[in-house]
């Protein structure tokens, strides 16, 4: 089944600009969950009621103060839609599991196909 999500272009290219920026440099396991839950618009309470961990517990991961079990880490692989592999890959394309990218003349938001 193909997910899709409408983003408004401007929240679309400031998350493009990010995740690039973030690009340049080596992320740690903690950086990278972060950077894969903002990219889906998730808060911290939303990944911990879905992992069922409290949210200091994804604040701990993301700050790299807790290292997340392998299970723990293919929940956040899977809620997030990222590839277990992208977690431990040193160059991050934050276009990554993104088949396209599609502009709705109607409501003029994105739509991105995963």
């Amino acid at each position: 089944m193909v997910r899709t999500r409408s983003i408004p272009q401007e929240e679309l290219i400031k998350l493009y600009e990010y995740e690039r920026s973030l690009s340049r440099r080596l992320l740690g396991l903690g950086e990278k969950i972060k950077v894969a839950r903002e990219a889906n618009r998730y808060s911290q309470e939303t990944i911990a009621e879905c992992l069922n961990v409290s949210r200091s517990t994804v604040s701990a991961i993301e700050r790299g103060k807790s290292t997340p079990s392998l299970a723990l880490l293919l929940k956040i692989s899977y809620i997030t839609n990222r590839p277990l592999d992208w977690f431990f890959d040193r160059n991050i394309d934050p276009l990554a599991g993104i088949k396209s990218i599609k502009l709705n003349l109607n409501n003029g938001l994105y739509e991105i196909e995963y």
